[in-house]
């Protein structure tokens, strides 16, 4: 499962959600989106708080792996490019 289908429906927001897994909200908010793809350690609290209904295997479908951000180019295919998780 998605991380956002799960947030919503349990009518999570992203700071309440971030206060489980003891990141950020603006990190919950783009993890969420597909902006950023989370550490190993993020995607085991987020594992641990949603039960294990999200897990790595959800991130890697989404198309990047953890330590990458997806992106597009103006031809519309995505790539992807290594990014730092600062756990904020």
């Amino acid at each position: 499962m998605q991380l956002e289908d799960y947030m919503a429906r349990r009518n999570l927001r992203d700071g309440e959600f971030a206060r489980l897994i003891g990141r950020s909200r603006v990190t919950v908010n783009r993890i969420r989106r597909g902006l950023i793809r989370p550490s190993w350690d993020t995607i085991r609290e987020i594992r641990a708080a949603t039960g294990g209904e999200v897990t790595a295997e959800d991130f890697e479908r989404a198309g990047a792996l953890p330590g990458e951000v997806a992106t597009g180019s103006p031809s519309g295919n995505a790539t992807t490019k290594k990014i730092r998780d600062s756990h904020t």
